[in-house]
């Protein structure tokens, strides 16, 4: 699960009551006409048991139904409501599903959360394996938890598109990959969604030696033969952490390799491009970055179908500054010198800009990578480093020079306030006595933070021009 929507998410409460709970009701809305309030439970709608705001939008989508509502003195209601189909029932709801999330019962050999130290919080702990938040928010899930009422009413409601984390169509590997007999037969349930009208995301978590080479090969050919429904493949290298359980097992991708699956993947996706015209399959971002290949160019990446998975963010950043260029400021002055810090992974893409930068605007901004010991073993990315690792590296370091420190909102939660090692962006404040700004990791949000954009007018123009381009 991605970390933003970790942290977007509380661990459920242990509920007594199903339904879902109204936190806020509109006033003047049919609902608010018909005494619902806030507190109760809508427990179902013409009798069906609505168990996340998916479903009870999918129920409540005519003019005239009944709601079985828990009131919250504990007597239970049926409620009549008609509505103007063009209007809002008025409700809102304290969650987004109203049952407990689905939680993923997978050992997979290589799964990160199980890489993760004690003591962290513990939404950090999370296995998010639930269908819906793949809907909701593009969430990988592995469909070993699915029972067939789940896949009617993903096809009912036509829940789609999809995020499915497959890692291999072979049954056999997959279950030992996936530590779970539950984990076979995925090639019959993709299919099943595809035929039914899901579009899905797919991903493939690669190890060296285990799912690579022709396993690799044999999966990608399956899944192109799935035809369109099946959007686009991503596929990443696996993640370790000094914490991993596995490491007699897994261990990373090395250079060589990665140059080597770089060139194994091409042919599919000249296959595909001369086949259907679109390339289909997408490596991540790492892959270039360790074999140190050329980024492919932004034409492409199609239509960045798995950005938020690491695919194509260096070249949509290179892409997004050189769209903004026009907009700096045009003064040349003596900037003060900034330090820009980010992973080892994200230097590598950050450094042509702060050149091009520093020639464009006559200034003396740094970046430098900061290793993640924290999580150790083969972690680049700039969202796993904590403020501890900022702590440590810079212990000792004359900073006297630098005015401001710009650190990247991605290493931290929802509401920028949190490393994941819990450190608070105003104890590193305290801690290294610096002034420091947080920047969204983007393009336009480094420009920002080092106040080079020109005017609120050419801000305003560049306000959700672009896709989101995180430092990776």
């Amino acid at each position: 699960m991605k970390q933003e929507n970790l942290d977007r998410l509380a661990l459920p409460e242990k509920r007594l009551k199903s339904g879902g709970k109204v936190r806020e009701v509109l006033s003047g809305s049919a609902a608010a006409s018909a005494g619902i309030e806030p507190g109760d439970r809508i427990i179902a709608v013409d009798g069906h048991s609505v168990h996340d705001i998916l479903e009870y939008s999918f129920r409540t989508a005519g003019a005239s139904m009944v709601f079985t509502v828990l009131k919250k003195d504990g007597g239970v209601e049926q409620i009549q409501l008609t509505r103007n189909p063009d209007d809002d029932i008025g409700i809102s709801f304290q969650d987004l599903t109203f049952d407990e999330i689905r939680i993923c019962c997978n050992r997979c050999l290589f799964c990160f959360i199980e890489q993760l130290p004690p003591r962290l919080r513990r939404t950090l702990y999370v296995k998010d394996d639930d269908f819906r938040h793949s809907f909701f928010f593009g969430n990988f899930i592995t469909l070993t938890n699915l029972e067939p009422a789940d896949v009617d009413r993903i096809l009912e409601q036509r829940l789609s598109p999809l995020y499915i984390s497959v890692h291999t169509t072979d049954d056999e590997l997959r279950c030992r990959l996936m530590g779970t007999r539950r984990a076979g037969g995925i090639l019959e349930k993709l299919r099943q969604l595809v035929t039914g009208g899901i579009s899905l995301h797919i991903q493939i978590v690669v190890c060296p030696g285990i799912n690579d080479g022709p396993a690799l090969d044999r999966t990608l050919l399956d899944l192109m033969s799935l035809g369109r429904r099946v959007e686009s493949v991503g596929i990443v290298p696996v993640g370790l952490t000094k914490y991993q359980r596995n490491s007699a097992q897994i261990r990373p991708f090395t250079a060589l390799e990665a140059a080597a699956l770089i060139r194994q993947v091409q042919l599919h996706q000249l296959e595909q491009l001369n086949r259907v015209g679109e390339r289909r399959i997408f490596l991540a971002d790492e892959w270039y970055l360790l074999a140190q290949a050329s980024i492919p160019d932004y034409e492409e990446y199609e239509d960045f179908p798995q950005l938020e998975n690491g695919i194509g963010l260096v070249r949509n950043l290179w892409h997004d500054y050189e769209q903004m260029k026009k907009y700096l400021k045009k003064s040349r002055q003596n900037w003060s010198k900034y330090l820009v810090l980010t992973g080892a992974s994200g230097k590598l893409a950050l450094q042509p800009l702060i050149a091009d930068i520093n020639r464009s605007m006559d200034s003396q901004i740094a970046v430098m990578a900061v290793p993640s010991q924290f999580f150790g073993g083969n972690v680049t990315v700039t969202g796993l480093v904590t403020g501890e690792d900022i702590v440590r590296h810079l212990a000792g370091d004359d900073l006297s020079d630098f005015r401001k420190l710009i650190v990247p909102d991605v290493m931290l939660n929802h509401d920028n306030q949190l490393f994941l090692d819990d450190m608070s962006i105003a104890e590193l404040r305290r801690q290294l006595k610096m002034e420091i700004e947080i920047a969204k990791t983007s393009a336009k949000g480094l420009l920002t933070a080092l106040d080079m954009l020109d005017s609120q007018e050419g801000r305003k123009r560049l306000r959700n021009k672009n896709k989101v381009s995180r430092w990776h």
